[in-house]
């Protein structure tokens, strides 16, 4: 848990072809931030162990610079939800359904089979 959701939207970034933020702006990363969180947060508890072995709560994310409160394995795991949030946003010309569907593929490894 040693990194922020604006570390991972600025690697998310590099992949989207929008190092510049001219399509979507830092914010508009946060919700589906909190939304992938959530996810792995009901899916995979694990993901939720401190290094002393503590469950962390759930709490939204309220600013980029916050730290993602997910153990450090899952952070490629994030990147990659919210690189697939951006090829599926309908904005300008983000949407591309097939990059979209590579990255959930990818976020979907990344985590494991459901359990």
């Amino acid at each position: 848990m040693s990194y922020t959701l604006k570390d991972c939207i600025d690697t998310a970034r590099l992949q989207c072809n929008d190092a510049d933020a001219s399509t979507w702006g830092d914010p508009a990363f946060l919700p589906f931030a909190n939304e992938g969180i959530l996810f792995l947060f009901t899916e995979r508890p694990e993901c939720r162990l401190t290094s002393a072995g503590a469950l962390t709560a759930y709490v939204a994310l309220t600013a980029v610079g916050t730290a993602v409160p997910l153990s450090d394995e899952y952070k490629n795991a994030l990147i990659e939800y919210l690189i697939y949030r951006f090829f599926c946003a309908d904005d300008g010309d983000t949407r591309d359904k097939a990059r979209a569907a590579e990255h959930l593929q990818r976020f979907q490894e990344l985590i494991g089979p459901s359990k």
